[in-house]
């Protein structure tokens, strides 16, 4: 996670992997996916391109959070993506379908209880590339998911849980 108090090198979703976990998702156009330290936006955009879906990214970093407008832009969905320029732990989710997290499991685990609640019925919250799985709230779906040169393990937990 990148906040004021703990902020790290960007590392990002591997491409190849996106629409892997987009499709994991369920995502559909429907939807309005967040993403909390969205980075350079890969994700969203990916999302905004392939489902055109409304697509919200959080990102502490004021020069990620422009390289993500200038992607969203030049591959023409800034219409469908909004980049914020905040801390995830202040995200406003109310409106969020699916939310993606590619943060350490400590951060995931905080953030995740709490994401569940203020979803609406059937959100989904997607985490991947997690180094142990949260055994407070087991995922409802784990799957490994492949690329040509990377692989990740995608987590599913869903508001259908509580």
């Amino acid at each position: 996670m990148r906040s004021q108090r703990n902020i790290g090198e960007f590392l990002g979703t591997p491409e190849e992997l996106v629409p892997a976990l987009l499709e994991f998702a369920g995502v559909c156009s429907d939807d309005v996916i967040y993403d909390l330290g969205c980075g350079d936006g890969r994700i969203l955009i990916s999302a905004a391109r392939l489902y055109s879906c409304q697509a919200v990214g959080y990102e502490y970093d004021a020069s990620l959070c422009q390289v993500a407008r200038s992607r969203a832009a030049e591959q023409g969905v800034g219409d469908l993506v909004e980049i914020r320029h905040e801390d995830v732990m202040a995200a406003s989710i109310d409106e969020a379908s699916v939310v993606f997290l590619f943060q350490p499991p400590a951060t995931v685990l905080r953030l995740l209880p709490g994401l569940l609640q203020r979803m609406p019925r059937g959100g989904r919250v997607i985490a991947h590339e997690q180094s142990q799985v949260i055994t407070d709230l087991p995922p409802q779906k784990s799957q490994p998911l492949f690329g040509s040169s990377s692989l990740t393990v995608a987590h599913l937990w869903s508001t259908d849980q509580l």
